[in-house]
């Protein structure tokens, strides 16, 4: 591949990324707000996102702030997405 195909190919790669991710903190805040974690047999948001979901435990914590965050300042989930 030349280096402008894998140019292209990473920055597209990279708005899907994002994309997703935005979706992602999305769910995660409607699962939160709503506490359905409780429904899925789970204590917390964090429970429920390291042992059911397998996200490490930095990973399940950087992922609710974002939720919680974008919650109280929805500029933030616009700025995501």
């Amino acid at each position: 591949m030349k280096f402008k195909e894998i140019d292209s190919k990473l920055k597209d790669l990279v708005r899907t990324e994002r994309k997703i991710t935005a979706e992602i903190i999305s769910v995660i805040n409607d699962i939160d707000r709503q506490k359905l974690f409780l429904d899925l047999g789970h204590s917390s948001m964090f429970n429920y996102l390291t042992l059911g979901i397998g996200y490490s435990a930095s990973a399940a914590q950087r992922r609710i702030e974002a939720a919680r965050f974008s919650r109280h300042v929805p500029e933030v989930g616009e700025k995501l997405k």
